[in-house]
């Protein structure tokens, strides 16, 4: 009897904190809704040439920083920057800086597209459900205006834009 008295003594003080910590993250605990909130995520690329191909570049580094949102759990979310977000995009190609501005990130059913603002390239392709709160390794495209070549971007979450 006094353990059983305990248990439920435990589960009552348990299940307050749990929804305590739900009305915390501005979640519904009734029906376990949760708005979406914001990370910040850094993205190093490397590529190369796809084999084949003679002209054009050999070999690119891309680095973006940008803040995107994800689900409480902290999975990718469909959505797009606004025009208030910092999206940072640097492309480096053998040897040579070829861009380094302000982009633009779109995030769909497809994947994410990271794309200069002044026009389509060059444009960094992550596919569905890279952007997340972990750190991980996943494949990727960079697209130019002539070639696009494929590779490998490391993604992390940082410090948040302020």
């Amino acid at each position: 009897m006094k353990k059983t008295m305990l248990m439920f003594a435990f589960s009552i003080l348990f299940s307050q904190f749990a929804q305590a910590g739900d009305e915390d993250h501005g979640c519904d605990p009734k029906q376990h809704v949760c708005p979406p909130r914001p990370i910040c995520l850094n993205l190093v690329c490397d590529y190369e040439r796809v084999h084949g191909q003679d002209d054009g570049f050999s070999k690119c580094r891309a680095a973006s920083r940008f803040t995107k949102l994800v689900s409480w759990d902290g999975d990718e979310i469909r959505d797009r920057s606004s025009v208030e977000e910092t999206v940072s995009l640097e492309v480096e190609c053998d040897g040579q800086t070829i861009f380094n501005n302000s982009a633009n990130r779109f995030t769909d059913a497809q994947g994410t597209r990271l794309q200069a603002k002044s026009g389509p390239y060059p444009a960094v392709m992550l596919p569905r459900g890279t952007l997340s709160d972990e750190h991980r390794y996943v494949a990727s495209a960079l697209e130019l205006k002539d070639q696009t070549l494929r590779g490998v971007c490391y993604v992390y979450p940082g410090e948040a834009f302020e």
